[in-house]
């Protein structure tokens, strides 16, 4: 059985707090110390413009290599997806297609009120109109109230879907930057390169004058 909206963002809510507790046994696999596997190319590739080539979207890369490696977190993404993508427009169609009858309706009626020209008899199809739109505004009042809610609900759980790969991909940055920092020393090899050229470079210039 499908769960509900609510049901779906306690499920988020619980995994992001357990995401941040170091004591959860059921904590990501991709919680290693191990560098990520989307890294691993950098490796042989030591150009600007081939990290660029192969790297759309680091963090949806990176989430993407942690739901191949998490079944929880996998399961928790699929049904974001199906709920977001398919049970919301499933469920709410039928409604929203009412409501768009409806207020077609009530848009070509007041034109429709504009076109009569005896002023006592114009009156009379206005306030006939509007007396049916506040029935009919009574009638759905319910529906637009839960329609308010899912709207809000699926923002909310947009949030939270945006927020739990933040917490994942965050994990992952943290091991990337502690195995492969590259050593100071390296950069200031460089320096010392630079200086020294540098230094013969205006050498030569100054026996030069």
């Amino acid at each position: 059985m499908k769960k509900s909206i609510p049901q779906i963002i306690l499920i988020c809510v619980l995994f992001v707090l357990g995401c941040t507790t170091q004591k959860n046994n059921d904590r990501q696999t991709t919680q290693t110390n191990q560098t990520p596997e989307v890294f691993a190319e950098s490796k042989s590739r030591l150009s600007f413009d081939s990290f660029k080539s192969y790297r759309s979207n680091i963090i949806e890369e990176l989430y993407n290599e942690a739901l191949s490696k998490n079944e929880k977190l996998k399961a928790i993404d699929d049904k974001i997806s199906e709920i977001t993508s398919d049970s919301i427009e499933l469920k709410t169609k039928t409604y929203l297609k009412f409501r768009s009858t409806n207020l077609d309706y009530f848009r070509i009626a007041e034109t429709y009120t504009t076109t009569i020209n005896d002023s006592i008899l114009r009156k009379s199809a206005i306030a006939l109109l509007k007396n049916f739109r506040d029935d009919y505004d009574k009638t759905v009042s319910q529906h637009e109230t839960k329609m308010n809610s899912i709207g809000s609900l699926k923002s909310n759980l947009s949030d939270q879907h945006s927020f739990l790969k933040l917490i994942v991909t965050q994990n992952m940055m943290n091991n990337y930057q502690s195995n492969e920092m590259p050593k100071v020393e390296e950069l200031e090899s460089m320096i010392k390169d630079l200086e020294l050229v540098l230094k013969d470079a205006k050498s030569y210039i100054k026996a030069q004058k």
